[in-house]
């Protein structure tokens, strides 16, 4: 009976941690930086997809010293590929800034899709051309 209940419990420790490799949803904010990399308040967390919906936050608030920066950083679920995170958010953040330069514009609200991801984006340029914004990320899992 022992081995049986160890069993199933490594069973939903393994399939718990598969389904969480990969987020459902990924929300970033930054915002009040000085330089655009640090903040004061950096918070991360992450909901189990067994016990609800699949959600990965990073809030980053205030001018500070910690660098903004997802202690377990999810992958992003595509059409083509799994992407990493960094290298997804890059694309998103060189969009934001060509489109607040381009068009000379102080916000943006957007709704984007690449590689099957679908992004919200708001964005508004402050004081020496730092960017605050909100990511809104679902991918295809």
């Amino acid at each position: 009976m022992k081995k049986k209940n160890l069993l199933i419990l490594i069973t939903i420790a393994l399939l718990s941690s598969a389904i969480n490799l990969h987020a459902k949803k990924i929300i970033v904010e930054k915002f009040g930086s000085a330089d655009g990399i640090h903040y004061d308040r950096v918070r991360e967390s992450h909901t189990n997809p067994i016990f609800g919906e699949d959600t990965h936050t990073l809030r980053c608030k205030g001018s500070g010293n910690i660098e903004c920066k997802w202690e377990f950083s999810p992958w992003i679920v595509g059409n083509t590929q799994n992407w990493d995170y960094y290298e997804f958010i890059s694309i998103i953040e060189k969009r934001i800034k060509d489109s607040l330069n381009n068009m000379q514009l102080t916000t943006i609200h957007e709704f984007i899709i690449i590689d099957g991801i679908k992004v919200k984006i708001d964005a508004a340029i402050r004081e020496n051309n730092l960017i605050d914004y909100t990511l809104v990320i679902e991918d295809n899992e």
